[in-house]
């Protein structure tokens, strides 16, 4: 049971589309979106990580049984590459999902008997959305933590100290003759 491997069934789509693979027919699409700035590799690869778990099915290869193919799902992650050929070029069974940047602009290319358009844009989106977070949000939260966390922590023990100190009074005897404790009359009426 332990080397027991995890495989999916393949639709009657998947079964037409992986049966007609070959060098000169590619059965794969590419989605591509275009950044202001360079695609960071090291962020790219925790994102592609990530992705694993929420797509374990979009990390898989095709295997050819008795009677149809199947999907297995593969222990290597997803691959991530620069893009160095033509688009939709030699889509390997092994690697039905290639995530490839250049630049500034990162594309997926992904095999028909993987998923449809839509399947493909949901992770795509998916993608790009923990991307920009993790660049731009996440790294701006752990900047700050560093440069500030000492800074932040003490002054908000001191502010958190002083509305203590305010609301409680410590060490102040309370004079209910002082004006602070007169019940005054709103000028406004509010009802």
């Amino acid at each position: 049971m332990k080397n027991e491997k995890i495989w999916y069934e393949l639709d009657a789509f998947a079964k037409t589309y992986s049966s007609i693979i070959s060098e000169g027919r590619t059965t794969c699409f590419r989605l591509s979106a275009l950044f202001s700035e360079n695609i960071d590799l090291e962020i790219l690869q925790k994102v592609a990580i990530s992705l694993e778990k929420k797509y374990p099915f979009y990390n898989s290869e095709l295997k050819k049984g008795i009677f149809w193919n199947y999907l297995q799902q593969k222990k290597a992650h997803f691959m991530i590459e620069e893009e160095k050929t033509y688009p939709c070029t030699d889509i390997q069974k092994d690697n039905p999902l290639r995530i490839i940047y250049f630049n500034n602009k990162l594309s997926i290319e992904i095999a028909h008997f993987l998923t449809d358009g839509k399947g493909a844009a949901l992770f795509f989106q998916d993608l790009i959305e923990e991307y920009l977070e993790k660049k731009y949000f996440l790294e701006n939260i752990e900047k700050d933590k560093k440069d500030n966390l000492i800074d932040k922590t003490e002054k908000k023990k001191e502010v958190e100290i002083e509305k203590i100190n305010k609301i409680i009074n410590f060490g102040k005897k309370i004079n209910k003759n002082e004006k602070d404790f007169e019940n005054k009359k709103s000028e406004k009426n509010f009802f």
